[in-house]
């Protein structure tokens, strides 16, 4: 399966923070993180194909706390994984409505060491 397979499989219509664009006839694909880092950035964190199993990591690490269930977004893995994901891309902790709970802390304190 190539890169961009991996990527949409993931989200499969499971989740709006995947996007992408079309640079210098290049798919570049981000997940959107506007307002987990910081109040009023608009923000995103590119995936690539050397940071996809991270991403992919992430997703699973929240399905075995969570379950695969997509309803709020307090308890949507794939959402949960997303902040994981770019928590751990930037070594930085989410803040405010997006700190995610106690249990997901532990794991993304682990995934970061």
């Amino acid at each position: 399966m190539n890169f961009h397979e991996r990527v949409l499989r993931l989200f499969n219509e499971r989740s709006t923070a995947l996007h992408w664009v079309v640079e210098e006839e290049r798919v570049k694909m981000y997940v959107w993180c506007t307002g987990v880092f910081s109040a009023d950035d608009q923000d995103s964190e590119e995936i690539t194909p050397d940071n996809i199993a991270a991403l992919e990591q992430a997703i699973a690490q929240m399905e075995a706390v969570l379950g695969a269930e997509t309803d709020p977004v307090w308890t949507d893995p794939v959402w949960n994984g997303v902040v994981l994901f770019v928590a751990s891309q930037r070594k930085r902790r989410p803040r405010g409505r997006h700190s995610i709970p106690y249990e997901l802390i532990r794991i993304a304190l682990a995934t970061l060491q």
